[in-house]
């Protein structure tokens, strides 16, 4: 039994992924974005992790690894001790899972793109 499916379409696809524990699977959707206010540093270290606010996430934003901001070109141009703004109308697109009571949430920012 699979029980990671491959997402080979980064928007508009579902997969199903096994949570940590093994004793059932995690829906996950793609294809929602919002309009970037701010992109901060929520936890730095050795596994850092920023949060990118806008939209309907403004107080508490959502996740967005090192690795998309990456892809996006914008990785090096960020301060970790400040709040950045964007320069121009960028979106992200991020992706949502189903938490304990069944409630579609934020997972994770996939892609950042400049409009």
């Amino acid at each position: 039994m699979r029980l990671y499916r491959e997402n080979t379409d980064a928007f508009g696809k579902e997969e199903a992924r096994s949570p940590h524990n093994g004793s059932q699977e995690t829906a996950t959707r793609n294809g929602k974005e919002f309009e970037i206010q701010s992109i901060q540093l929520a936890a730095g270290g050795e596994h850092p992790r920023w949060v990118v606010k806008g939209g309907k996430f403004k107080k508490f934003g959502v996740t967005c690894w090192p690795e998309t901001l990456e892809a996006a070109g914008i990785a090096d141009k960020l301060d970790p001790l400040k709040e950045n703004k964007p320069r121009g109308h960028w979106v992200a697109k991020y992706s949502e899972r189903q938490n304990d009571e069944g409630k579609w949430v934020p997972d994770k920012v996939v892609a950042l793109v400049k409009q």
